[in-house]
C-alpha cells in the first residue's frame, strides 16, 4: 500500500559543465505506484471530512496514511494551508517506518532547509536510506553528494555507482551525470564512446544539457566522427530550450555554412525534436551521412 513516487519535491540536483550551472528540478506530476494511497489524496480533495480519517489514521502510525497527508501539507491541499513544517514531521513519520520516498522527500527537505533546519548529513543519510530501496530518483540524489562531498566525503568512485543504478532504471538526470563521469573519469576510466551512449539517452529523454554536451562532442569529434551538421541542429535544439551557450555555438557554427547545408541543419532539428524520435533520426543522419 505504498505510493512510491506520489510527490517528488526534487528529482536529482544535475552535476553540469560550469557553463550550465546546476539544474534543480521541481515537483513532479503524481504518479503513484499505489491506487490506494492516490486515492486517499483524491477523495480528501473531494470530500473534506475524509480529512478527518485520514488524519486519524496517520496518527495511528499508519504510514500509508502519514505519507498522502505530508503531501497535502506539503502543497497546501483539502483546504490545509500549506505548512512545511508539518510536511516535515508526517514525512519523518513515515520515512521512520521504511517508506522510500517519504525518505527521499524528508532528506530533499532537510537538504534544502525547508520546514526544518538545513542538514546535509542527516539529508545524505536518508537519501541512502531510500536509495537502498531501489528508489532512482535517491540513488542519482546521493550520487550527487557523493560526487560533491556535501554531507558526506566525497568519493567519486562511490558516486558513479548510485549513477549507474539510477541510469539503469532510465533516471535521465542519472544518465547525464554518468554520461559526464565517463568524460572527465571522476571515479570511472574515461571513455568516450561510454559517455556518448549515456549522454544520448538522457538527451533522447529531454536533458538540454546532454543535447548541448552531445553538441560539443559532435563539433570536435570527441568519441564519435566529427559534424558540424549534427552540432548545429544539437545546439538549436538545445537553444530551443533556453541554453544561451548553446545558442552562441550554433550562430557561431551558421557563419560557416552555406545556405543547403544550413536548411539540412534546421531539418535535422526538427527530426531530433519529433517525440520519441530523437535517436531514430540522429542514426539515420549519422547511417547517411557514411553512405
Amino acid at each position: 500500500m505504498e505510493a512510491k513516487k506520489l510527490v517528488r519535491v526534487l528529482k536529482c540536483v544535475g552535476l553540469l559543465p560550469v557553463w550550465c550551472g546546476a539544474v534543480l528540478v521541481s515537483a513532479q506530476p503524481a504518479d503513484p505506484s499505489s491506487a490506494v494511497a492516490h486515492a486517499l489524496v483524491s477523495r480528501v480533495e473531494q470530500d473534506p471530512a475524509a480529512l478527518s480519517a485520514l488524519r486519524s489514521y496517520a496518527k495511528e502510525g499508519y504510514r500509508e496514511a502519514q505519507f498522502p497527508l505530508a503531501v497535502l501539507y506539503h502543497e497546501g491541499r483539502a483546504g490545509l494551508r500549506q505548512d512545511a513544517a508539518e510536511a516535515v514531521y508526517w514525512f519523518r513519520k513515515a520515512a521512520e517506518q521504511g517508506h522510500a520516498v517519504a525518505q527521499f522527500n524528508l532528506a530533499v527537505m532537510l537538504q534544502r532547509g525547508q520546514g526544518t533546519n538545513q542538514d546535509q548529513a542527516e539529508a545524505a543519510s536518508w537519501y541512502r536510506k531510500a536509495a537502498n530501496q531501489g528508489d532512482a530518483a535517491a540513488q542519482c540524489a546521493l550520487g550527487v553528494m557523493l560526487l560533491k562531498g556535501e554531507g558526506v566525503a566525497s568519493h567519486p568512485t562511490e558516486a558513479v555507482a548510485w549513477f549507474r543504478k539510477a541510469a539503469d532504471q532510465h533516471h535521465a538526470l542519472a544518465q547525464y551525470n554518468l554520461g559526464q563521469r565517463y568524460l572527465d573519469g571522476r571515479g570511472v576510466p574515461k571513455n568516450d564512446q561510454e559517455a556518448v551512449w549515456w549522454l544520448r539517452k538522457a538527451a533522447a529523454q529531454g536533458v538540454s544539457a546532454a543535447v548541448s554536451q552531445l553538441a560539443q562532442l559532435y563539433e570536435v569529434g570527441q568519441g564519435v566522427t566529427a559534424s558540424p551538421v549534427l552540432a548545429y541542429a544539437l545546439y538549436n535544439l538545445a537553444a530551443a530550450s533556453g541554453d544561451a551557450f548553446s545558442a552562441k555555438r550554433r550562430d557561431e557554427l551558421a557563419k560557416n555554412m552555406l545556405r543547403p547545408t544550413l536548411d539540412k541543419a534546421q531539418a535535422l532539428t526538427q527530426a531530433l525534436a519529433a517525440p520519441k524520435q530523437f535517436n531514430t533520426a540522429l542514426d539515420a543522419y549519422v547511417k547517411q551521412a557514411n553512405s
